[in-house]
């Protein structure tokens, strides 16, 4: 089968998520035809039709130095709203795939932006930053809850997306993170000893 940005799915869909629509967003390995090896890219299916959100090695519109998507990182799926709009977590990398960084994207209307990425202030923890985003979700409404590593624990993060009329890409614009739960690895370790 023939993909919407040229080339072959080589696999199965991997990490299918979907939405109330009966839309689905799932990843998948592709091989492009000038290209000798598959990579994963990211797609939606949507009132019978395909569309591609993101391919290994497209840039993320305003990060600075220059990033590029990677692939899907953690154990979660691909998120999608009633909108179609899609929120995942991903591995960037730079041109020469030395520094790699994990993010939370998200495509609203069709336009990418980075929502989060490690070394990102924690709102509400003065000093700590986020170092991963294992899991990502997306309620039909477009609101974002996340599951993030931090330097000095764990937490559940809550995003508000921006209303399509102020929406800014990139950076995503106007979001609202808040701390929903959070531990910290001193609490953790407590807990563990009992």
């Amino acid at each position: 089968m023939t993909t919407p940005g040229g080339g072959t799915y080589t696999g199965s869909a991997q990490n299918v998520g979907g939405n109330a629509n009966g839309d689905l967003v799932f990843a998948a390995d592709v091989l492009r035809p000038s290209a000798i090896s598959a990579f994963q890219g990211i797609f939606v299916l949507e009132d019978g039709a395909q569309r591609e959100v993101i391919y290994r090695g497209d840039a993320l519109p305003g990060t600075s130095p220059p990033r590029l998507y990677l692939g899907l990182v953690g154990s979660g799926a691909p998120a999608i709203d009633a909108e179609g709009d899609v929120a995942f977590a991903a591995s960037l990398t730079d041109a020469a795939e030395n520094a790699v960084e994990r993010a939370i994207v998200v495509s609203r209307a069709g336009e990418l932006g980075v929502l989060l990425k490690q070394g990102d202030a924690v709102p509400g923890v003065p000093g700590d930053v986020f170092s991963d985003f294992p899991e990502v979700r997306m309620d039909e409404s477009g609101r974002i809850a996340l599951y993030g590593f931090t330097t000095t624990g764990t937490g559940v993060f809550l995003a508000s997306p921006p209303a399509p009329a102020v929406l800014a890409v990139p950076p995503l614009g106007l979001v609202t993170l808040t701390l929903a739960i959070t531990a910290s690895a001193a609490a953790i370790r407590t807990r563990l000893r009992g």
